[in-house]
């Protein structure tokens, strides 16, 4: 169970790394004429705008994610083994990357997949290596 938690955990992060940067921008940016806070829904601001993304390739990503956020809960709240529900877990992601994949460029693709490498905020490798 701590395991699945884990793994759930995770794909939050994964979400949230999508969402800071935007949100980083939006604090960093200068105020918008109407003075308004901007649209709620735009979270892909900083990826749409790093990738060149379409207005339907964004909402397309945005369908995606959330399928996969839907698919996580359920199985979330489904009942099974651990290992079961971690072979799911990355049954399903590998499936929304295979998604993401199929609506990007390959010069997009490209460029998601360097960021991917790298994280959100940079990676610092393995885990393997970070051991003491």
């Amino acid at each position: 169970m701590k395991s699945t938690r884990k793994y759930l955990f995770a794909v939050c992060v994964l979400a949230l790394g999508f969402a800071i940067p935007s949100i980083h921008a939006e604090e960093t940016a200068p105020p918008k004429e109407h003075g308004g806070p901007g649209p709620k829904g735009d979270r892909f601001g900083e990826l749409k705008q790093k990738l060149n993304l379409t207005d339907a390739q964004v909402s397309q990503l945005k369908t995606i994610l959330a399928d996969e956020h839907t698919q996580m809960k359920a199985l979330h709240e489904k009942e099974g083994a651990k290992d079961e529900k971690m072979a799911e877990v990355k049954k399903i992601h590998e499936a929304t990357q295979a998604k993401i994949a199929a609506i990007l460029t390959p010069e997009q693709k490209a460029k998601f997949d360097e960021m991917r490498k790298h994280g959100p905020k940079g990676d610092k490798g393995p885990k393997d290596e970070k051991k003491p």
